[in-house]
């Protein structure tokens, strides 16, 4: 195996790593196998990986501002090298994946979110330009605000990261309504379930005839985590929640089904 090979498959380990759902996805739904659709979704792994994971606010926006740079110019990162190679050398990819980085970088450029649109629109700005990416003639798009509110319940579920003060991804009014502030948020059940029932409203708009491809794959994993969070909010709030394997499972191979 070349280094240029072993260097590409490690980060698409690291993306299925974070999301496991879409390994399993793998399993049912042929996209995701696709080697230029797992270069593209590996890349958006590293893009919300910089918004969400990475601690320091300085850093996350590096990051991202390091993306831009790297999708403005001839590839060098494991990942971008395999998308060319896997596009033949095609550059319909670059330009809406810069507009997916811009629109991640303005969001960690925020101090605060105002409302459950202020969080969810940078992102479906993000999951559009994702999708455009992607797309060669394939049949209707989940919508973005679907997608991006996927991203955040997957997001949110490791809450004391999602969840730090220090960090703006809770709207500041749906904490004035639960009667906390940033700090108090953190073991809030009320902000738990405001949060939850706001992204599965941007959810729910998906018939389940669309959840097909790997879109439907996220949405579907995304909802049947929102499920067992919002069920059991006290458990996330502890970091104890178990993963809801059998549903997650059952889920997918419906999506897998569906052409």
């Amino acid at each position: 195996m070349s280094g240029a090979v072993g260097a590409f498959d490690s980060h698409l380990e690291q993306w299925l790593d974070a999301e496991p759902e879409l390994r399993l996805a793998r399993l049912f739904v042929a996209e995701a196998r696709e080697p230029r659709i797992a270069a593209l979704e590996a890349i958006g792994h590293e893009l919300h990986a910089a918004l969400f994971e990475v601690a320091d606010d300085r850093i996350a926006q590096a990051k991202l501002a390091w993306w831009m740079e790297e999708l403005a110019q001839r590839p060098r990162h494991p990942l971008t090298r395999g998308l060319a190679e896997a596009s033949a050398g095609s550059q319909a990819a670059v330009a809406p994946l810069r507009e997916a980085c811009a629109a991640l970088l303005r969001f960690a450029q925020q101090d605060s979110v105002e409302s459950m649109d202020q969080l969810i629109s940078p992102l479906a700005r993000a999951a559009d330009g994702l999708v455009r990416a992607r797309a060669r003639g394939a049949g209707p798009a989940i919508s973005p605000r679907a997608l991006a509110a996927a991203r955040l319940v997957f997001a949110a579920r490791d809450w004391l990261r999602f969840a730090r003060p220090e960090r703006a991804w809770l709207p500041l009014d749906l904490l004035a309504r639960a009667g906390v502030d940033r700090a108090g948020a953190v073991g809030s059940v009320p902000v738990v379930t405001a949060l939850l029932r706001g992204l599965c409203d941007a959810m729910a708009d998906v018939p389940a005839r669309d959840l097909r491809g790997i879109d439907g794959a996220r949405v579907a994993a995304a909802r049947t985590w929102a499920a067992r969070m919002a069920g059991a909010p006290r458990a996330l709030l502890d970091g104890r929640l178990a993963a809801p394997h059998v549903a997650l499972v059952f889920g997918l191979w419906r999506v897998g089904r569906r052409r």
